[in-house]
């Protein structure tokens, strides 16, 4: 327990204070952010996933944004995500209809 109270130490130091009826200590897992995150690994939670896989595709500019908000949440674990973005970004875009 020496490093836990080296953290408490040190996040006391900058003035934050942890809720210790919140805290969960010597666990293997845990979720945090949206994110399953163990000793091992750093993972998207299931349901995230689910929502991210049965999300239609988007007819609307604000469908789109949503859709950009997933990739970008669930970007390191998608491969070529920013390929990805920069394409749907380019849909998001409003097109001028005459040069001034």
């Amino acid at each position: 327990m020496l490093d836990l109270d080296r953290v408490i130490l040190r996040l006391s130091d900058f003035g934050l204070l942890i809720n210790l009826n919140k805290c969960v200590f010597e666990a293997s897992k845990g979720h945090f952010l949206g994110y399953l995150v163990s000793k091992d690994c750093i993972q998207p939670l299931p349901e995230k996933v689910k929502a991210f896989l049965d999300f239609s595709l988007p007819k609307f500019v604000e469908q789109l944004c949503t859709v950009l908000a997933m990739i970008k949440f669930h970007h390191r674990f998608l491969k070529d995500a920013d390929k990805m973005q920069s394409c749907l970004n380019d849909l998001t875009e409003r097109k001028s209809k005459s040069p001034r």
